[in-house]
């Protein structure tokens, strides 16, 4: 659940390249916060991001997309005075499998063993700083 204040706004970007597919189901209690909508946006070859896609923040509607890196959407800025923007978000993500976080978990092994190595003598009998 999410709950989007007044000065809320989201920049155009695409979503992490971490998720798979982004849902949201918008919640406004009526329809009076239309303007709140997600909009999605394409890039030129001029680099601009014209709107292609305008979402209603409307009762009983949402979206939900394939994330790519061409994935560009944006909300814009709430206004103070507009009521809480609502929404149940789903996402989601890739499971990067057990190579890269068998890796991670490698790395963390090692660099832990490393330091418990490095201060092996730390605590031996005898040990002095500066020797």
């Amino acid at each position: 659940m999410f709950r989007d204040l007044g000065g809320y706004k989201i920049s155009i970007h695409p979503d992490s390249p971490r998720k798979a597919i982004t849902t949201q189901f918008y919640l406004p209690g009526d329809s009076s916060q239309l303007h709140l909508g997600t909009l999605f946006h394409h890039r030129r070859e001029d680099g601009t991001f014209p709107i292609a896609v305008p979402m209603r923040f409307a009762p009983n509607t949402g979206y939900s997309f394939a994330v790519t890196p061409e994935s560009f959407h944006s909300v814009n800025p709430m206004r103070p005075d507009d009521r809480p923007r609502d929404s149940l978000m789903l996402i989601i993500s890739y499971d990067r499998g057990p190579f890269v976080e068998g890796l991670k978990s490698a790395r963390s092994y090692i660099r832990g063993g490393w330091d418990r190595l490095r201060h092996a003598d730390d605590d031996a009998p005898g040990f002095e700083e500066g020797r």
